[in-house]
């Protein structure tokens, strides 16, 4: 099934729709929206997938026998809301790869990895995800997790890996378990934060300009965690030139575009770095990108007719 305006399903808890076939492809939301309740989705190895729309799910079950696949994957430009739905019997529960939303009071187990976050923002809230077989979480991005049941209320024992930090968590699964919190939450007030913002960015823009790119680095990251600044991003990407960690940069523009998509200087210098390393159908793909965002500029215009000329 694919998706390009709107799916709505709507069953009941005596009478879920059941979706389901051997070995079809599921749902793909490619532009639309997907609203479920009260359903059932079996029978393909990747089962829900989202490029680019949105997805909310309720009450549902997405289950496989073949521990491979994704069960629900949301992609770069999707927004979820998912909750009391469970996921089991795939190679990844829950595939996080881009996008924005929310997963609370789900049932993520019996996976090969529960759950595996690449990029975007998610909040996890009153979720069990535990009994996985070989993580449960996996994060390659920073993320910090609070009231979820992980398997066991011992941070030593959790079967994670990756930037992820544990506020709190329960010691039995939702509802039932009991709250334990492991790091406390200390009121910063909103001066507080700014000043720190600037003592990080300052000493960062220092660090670089001494070619101390490991310093520089650390400061550029603590700024960007207190907050969003394009003149930081700028810096940090620079820095991460520099010190030729090529594989972190492409996160790190395609997060600053997302926070400033009408910041013409990201798009500028991410297009000269993609031209550099020869991947110009991603250059020309991000300039009309930019162009949508940023209608009538001359110089993304320009860009985007120099390089439709030295492809061709």
């Amino acid at each position: 099934i694919t998706v390009k305006g709107k799916l709505v399903i709507n069953g009941s808890p005596d009478d879920p729709v059941i979706l389901t076939g051997d070995g079809w492809k599921g749902v793909s939301v490619e532009t639309g929206k997907l609203i479920a309740n009260n359903f059932i989705i079996k029978g393909c190895s990747s089962c829900i997938h989202s490029l680019k729309g949105y997805i909310k799910l309720s009450k549902g079950l997405i289950k496989s026998k073949e521990m491979k696949g994704s069960g629900l994957s949301i992609g770069e430009d999707s927004v979820c809301d998912v909750e009391s739905t469970e996921i089991k019997g795939f190679g990844r529960g829950l595939l996080l790869s881009g996008g924005s939303g929310k997963i609370t009071m789900c049932n993520i187990r019996q996976n090969q990895i529960g759950v595996e976050l690449k990029d975007g923002s998610f909040k996890l809230l009153n979720n069990n995800i535990f009994n996985n077989k070989e993580k449960d979480i996996i994060s390659e991005q920073r993320i910090v997790l609070c009231d979820n049941y992980l398997g066991s209320a011992m941070p030593n024992k959790l079967n994670i890996s990756g930037k992820i930090t544990i506020k709190s968590l329960f010691d039995a699964p939702f509802p039932h378990g009991r709250r334990i919190v492991l790091i406390e939450d200390k009121e910063i007030s909103a001066k507080e934060i700014e000043e720190r913002f600037k003592y990080y960015k300052v000493m960062g823009e220092k660090a670089f300009s001494q070619r101390r790119y490991g310093d520089a680095y650390q400061y550029f990251e603590k700024a960007l965690s207190l907050k969003k600044d394009k003149d930081v991003y700028l810096y940090l990407a620079y820095t991460q030139m520099a010190m030729g960690e090529m594989d972190r940069l492409d996160k790190t523009f395609n997060d600053a575009i997302r926070s400033f998509p009408y910041e013409v200087r990201l798009y500028q210098i991410y297009v000269r770095y993609l031209v550099a390393r020869g991947d110009y159908q991603k250059a020309l793909s991000l300039l009309e990108k930019a162009i949508r965002m940023n209608p009538g500029n001359k110089s993304l215009i320009f860009m985007k007719e120099f390089l439709q000329r030295e492809n061709r």
